[in-house]
C-alpha cells in the first residue's frame, strides 16, 4: 500500500510539472512560439522609447517599367510609445533627412536646422511607414497571425523564431510587407490576389527579457499571371536602448 501511494504521489508531481509545457518525441521540453512572441508583444507595449537601425533593400521587375527598379533605404529612428512619436535620419536614393512626429504632424530639419512642417504627398506618408515597418507593437502583433508556422530555437540568454515557407497563405504577409515598406509602394500595380509567394522568412532575436533585439524579414513573389514580375524584399530591425532617452524629439 505504501508502495502504490508512494508511486501515485511521484507520478502527479511529474504530471503538475509538465502540464505547462509541450514534450518533444524525445522527452525534452519544447517552449512554445505563441507564447514567446505575446510576451514579446506585451513587454514592446510597456516600453517608453527605443532605438532601431533600419535597412530595406528592394529589387523589382515589373513589365509596366522600362528598367527594373532597385529600393535601397537606411535609417536610424527613436521611437516613443505612447504616444507614438519618432525621429528619424534617413539615407534614401533622394538624400539624406532628418524628419519627426510630434503630436500627429511630421517635420522635416533642413540643411540649415530650419524646422517646417511636411504637408505634401508622399512624405505624408512617412507616419504610416514607421509604424508598420519599425514600432513593435505593431509588427509582433500582426506576427502572431504566422505563430502557427514558427519555430523556436531557445538559446543561452535568449530564443529565436524562425519561419520559412512558400505559398497561397502568406498573400497577405507579402502584400503588406511590399506596400508598407517604401514611400510610393502602394501605388504598384500589385493585387493580393494575384500575388505568387515563392519565399518568405522571418527571423526574431529575443533576449532573456522578451525584448526583441533584431527582426529580419524578406521574400521572392511573382503575379501569378506574369511570370516576369519579380519583387525581392530583405528588412533588416536591431534594436537597442530600450528605455532610454537616446534622443529627444525637438519642438516645433
Amino acid at each position: 500500500m505504501k508502495h502504490s501511494l508512494l508511486y501515485l504521489l511521484v507520478l502527479s508531481m511529474v504530471l503538475v510539472g509538465c502540464s505547462d509545457d509541450k514534450v518533444t518525441d524525445e522527452g525534452e521540453n519544447q517552449t512554445d512560439a505563441s507564447e514567446i512572441l505575446q510576451k514579446s508583444v506585451d513587454q514592446s507595449e510597456e516600453v517608453s522609447n527605443v532605438m532601431v537601425d533600419f535597412t530595406l533593400n528592394q529589387e523589382l521587375e515589373l513589365p509596366e517599367l522600362k528598367d527594373s527598379l532597385t529600393v535601397e533605404q537606411e535609417d536610424t529612428t527613436y521611437i516613443q510609445t505612447n504616444p507614438f512619436q519618432f525621429l528619424t535620419e534617413l539615407d534614401t536614393n533622394y538624400g539624406n533627412f532628418t524628419i519627426f512626429l510630434r503630436d500627429d504632424q511630421l517635420y522635416v530639419v533642413d540643411e540649415n536646422d530650419s524646422v517646417n512642417p511636411i504637408v505634401k504627398e508622399p512624405l505624408t506618408n512617412l507616419t504610416d511607414l514607421m509604424k508598420n515597418q519599425r514600432h513593435l507593437p505593431t509588427i509582433l502583433n500582426r506576427m502572431q497571425e504566422l505563430q502557427d508556422d514558427m519555430t523556436v530555437e531557445e538559446q543561452e540568454n535568449g530564443y529565436v523564431l524562425n519561419l520559412t515557407s512558400e505559398g497561397e497563405d502568406y498573400q497577405s504577409y507579402v502584400f503588406e510587407q511590399l506596400t508598407t515598406s517604401a514611400l510610393g509602394a502602394e501605388e504598384l500595380p500589385i493585387e493580393e490576389g494575384n500575388i505568387d509567394v515563392q519565399e518568405v522568412s522571418i527571423e526574431v532575436e529575443i533576449n532573456g527579457d522578451y525584448q526583441v533585439q533584431a527582426l529580419n524579414t524578406s521574400f521572392v513573389m511573382s503575379r501569378q499571371d506574369d511570370s516576369d514580375t519579380t519583387v525581392t524584399q530583405t528588412i533588416e530591425r536591431t534594436y537597442y536602448d530600450y528605455d532610454e532617452s537616446t534622443k529627444e524629439i525637438p519642438e516645433a
